[in-house]
């Protein structure tokens, strides 16, 4: 049931702003900005940073210029630096008129189209008129959680003579109710609220925790058992479904993500190099690595829930980041009588160091990690840590929550990724490609980044299209790389994708 209604006043009370990112936001800006009035025209650092995944203004993640991208965009810089000039001239009002043109400019020079860089560039060079949810389809959920949740009209400052004008005039206006609410507004000091509000309105969906996952019974599962790995196959979201778990019970969260080159120092303790004297001279001290640091925030508040996230568990080699912990991993061998010597145990000489008599995992302190269970490294996993860790696995259909991204369309790409996970591998027909299972069905997470490609008229069929292209094919051909007929198999998978209605009408 949803809450009663809120004003958006009352909303922007209860949201905390990034203060870092906001600080980098005004640097950048402010930097563009004076680039593209320059007289001497824009500087080849400049424009690098500008373009970049991430500029400091936004990220657009997968949606980013590939590096040819970016250097046909570099060689005609001189045709879109009078059209960027434009816009850093007007700080105060919209260029309605310029925003196609430079669209146009973008489209001609780049593979595919990018949407949200277009839309990014219009936020560099114009910070106090756009707001920085540069997607079309996530602006449509801040504005239907603004519906939802409060009494504001989302599209009450929407220009009348330029409707048509797609994301521009709809971020324009998302900023003009901002404004409206916070007399004498700076839009640049409070840049990230529009973001934080539509993170914000999302968590207070009251249907999100009864959809898929029963977060309930994951919860009393991980208390239970206090250690917990998820696994799955690639994309199942269960990093998010980590994050969300931890969210449910309210918990204190550290992450740290275990790769080849993780160590004992990282994770537990080390020497690192510090200055040892007023002259300046360097040594090394004992430092404590992220685990350590985490369990002990952990014992300054022992009444409340500590969550300690390990992505990709199984990338690391376990045996010499754990090291002596592998005996206080025990569910049963936490708490202060389970201490054990650490390597550098020696080096502690302060004598209210919680830990100067042995190292130990505070009670309130639960270990989530999730692994790609297809991954080749998962057959070296440490039996001694196998029996430590209870086991869930997720599937693509249990978590699907993380496709809500995509409002109306989630049901059509749902028959997408089932038709595509049915020609994988069908646990009902028990059927599908040889040498594959329901462990190689692809999960949620990549099908999310549809959202990527869909254009203000949500082109569906040619989105499709770009995220077979650009995330499903090539983890489609890993899978079958060494098979016969392999190209074949790709061809078989990629038509039951791309033809998942059809196929369902024809039913």
């Amino acid at each position: 049931m949803t809450e009663q209604k809120i004003t958006l006043s009352d909303l922007l009370q209860r949201i905390k702003q990034n203060e870092v990112w906001t600080q980098l936001f005004l640097v950048s800006t402010g930097k563009y900005i004076a680039e593209a009035l320059r007289p001497e025209g824009w500087r080849e650092e400049i424009i690098d940073d500008l373009i970049c995944r991430d500029n400091h203004v936004a990220n657009t993640g997968q949606g980013a210029f590939s590096h040819d991208e970016k250097a046909r965009i570099r060689a005609h810089w001189s045709e879109l630096s009078p059209l960027l000039k434009q816009l850093a001239e007007h700080q105060d009002e919209p260029c309605f008129e310029v925003y196609p043109r430079i669209e146009q400019f973008l489209n001609g020079l780049t593979d595919r189209k990018h949407w949200a860089e277009a839309h990014r560039l219009a936020v560099s060079l114009q910070p106090r008129i756009f707001c920085t949810v540069l997607s079309d389809i996530d602006l449509e959920i801040l504005a239907e959680g603004l519906k939802k949740f409060t009494t504001a009209d989302p599209w009450q400052f929407l220009p009348a003579d330029h409707k048509d004008c797609g994301w521009y005039a709809r971020s324009y206006a998302m900023t003009q109710l901002y404004k409206s609410v916070l007399p004498g507004w700076d839009t640049l000091a409070y840049i990230d609220y529009p973001w934080q509000s539509k993170v914000y309105l999302q968590q207070l969906n009251s249907d999100e925790e009864r959809r898929d996952v029963s977060l309930e019974k994951l919860a009393a599962f991980f208390k239970a058992n206090k250690n917990v790995i998820f696994t799955g196959a690639p994309g199942t979201g269960k990093t998010y479904l980590a994050r969300r778990l931890a969210g449910h019970l309210e918990a204190h969260t550290g992450f740290v993500q275990f790769h080849p080159s993780y160590d004992y120092t990282d994770f537990v303790e080390g020497l690192r190099p510090a200055q040892s004297d007023s002259r300046g001279q360097l040594g090394f001290a004992r430092q404590d690595g992220i685990f350590k640091r985490f369990c002990r925030e952990a014992l300054k508040k022992p009444l409340e829930t500590y969550v300690f996230i390990i992505d990709e568990l199984n990338r690391g080699e376990l045996s010499r980041i754990f090291g002596e912990l592998f005996y206080c991993l025990e569910p049963d061998y936490r708490g202060p009588e389970c201490r054990v010597q650490t390597q550098y145990q020696n080096l502690i000489t302060d004598e209210s160091d919680p830990f100067k008599e042995g190292f130990y995992i505070p009670e309130n302190v639960l270990i989530l990690g999730t692994m790609n269970d297809i991954d080749r490294s998962v057959e070296s996993m440490d039996f001694a840590l196998r029996r430590r860790f209870a086991f869930r696995e997720i599937r693509a259909s249990d978590n699907t929550a993380m496709l809500d991204v995509l409002g109306d369309l989630k049901d059509k790409v749902l028959e997408r990724m089932n038709g595509l996970n049915r020609a994988i591998w069908d646990e009902e027909t028990n059927t599908g490609i040889e040498g594959l299972s329901p462990a190689y069905q692809i999960g949620g997470a990549y099908f999310r980044k549809l959202s990527l490609y869909l254009n203000a008229e949500r082109n569906l069929d040619e989105a499709l299209q770009d995220l077979w292209n650009y995330h499903l094919q090539g983890l489609i051909f890993e899978y079958l790389r060494g098979m016969p007929e392999s190209r074949q198999l790709l061809e078989r998978l990629r038509s039951a994708f791309l033809s998942a209605d059809a196929e369902s009408q024809d039913a």
